[in-house]
C-alpha cells in the first residue's frame, strides 16, 4: 500500500472490519438479510460503493431496492477508522 501511495496510484482504502457484515439477497419479491460475508472462492467483488448511514440498519434500509439483487448480491460491511 505504501508503494502504490508513493506513486500516486492510490486514490482510497479502507480496512474491512473481521467478522462483521451483512448479505442482502433477493428471493422474488422478499429481500433477505443474513450475517456474512461467507465467500468461496469463485465469488468476485464486481464493484464497491461507500455509503455514509448511522448503523447497519440504515444502510440495509438504503440497498433493499437495489436493481443488484436481481442477479446477485449485496455485501454491507463497515470500514475500519483509522487513528
Amino acid at each position: 500500500m505504501d508503494g502504490l501511495r508513493k506513486a500516486g496510484k492510490l486514490s482510497a482504502s479502507h480496512k474491512l472490519r473481521d467478522l462483521e457484515g451483512r448479505v442482502v439477497r433477493r428471493d422474488g419479491s422478499k429481500v433477505m438479510v443474513t450475517d456474512g460475508p461467507f465467500t468461496e472462492g469463485k465469488e468476485v467483488i464486481g464493484g464497491l460503493f461507500v455509503i455514509e448511514a448511522p448503523d447497519y440498519a440504515a444502510a440495509l434500509k438504503t440497498v433493499d431496492d437495489c436493481p443488484h439483487l436481481d442477479f446477485g448480491s449485496i455485501e454491507v460491511r463497515e470500514v475500519q477508522v483509522r487513528p
